[in-house]
């Protein structure tokens, strides 16, 4: 329910989880720093992969020749913790320039 308004609230509980947690405007500039170092990547040639790794809010990305990094964490308790995690961390990876080493595939020499 919207306090101000008195009317029920439309949002789906996600979403609220993360807009009642701040989130809304907090991690508003930190994805669209991530959006514009993805837009940068594509306008240089490269093309990043984000796919499933171990569950909501964790990540394995995988770059145009095969190497691999991991982002996030599916495990922090809750669905909120995870989210922040993988956004801190996509964040710092994408426009930080930092994180866990990327692993070249073994058929690359």
């Amino acid at each position: 329910m919207n306090a101000e308004t008195k009317t029920p609230s439309t949002t789906p509980d996600s979403a609220a989880s993360v807009l009642s947690a701040g989130l809304e405007g907090t991690y508003g500039a930190t994805a669209l720093e991530i959006l514009l170092a993805m837009a940068r990547l594509a306008a240089d040639g490269k093309s990043l992969t984000i796919a499933e790794d171990w569950g909501f809010g964790s990540a394995t990305v995988i770059d145009q020749d095969g190497s691999h990094t991991h982002v996030g964490c599916d495990a922090a308790g809750s669905e909120l913790a995870n989210f922040e995690a993988f956004v801190i961390q996509l964040h710092g990876l994408l426009v930080g320039k930092r994180g866990l080493s990327w692993v070249k595939p073994s058929n690359v020499i």
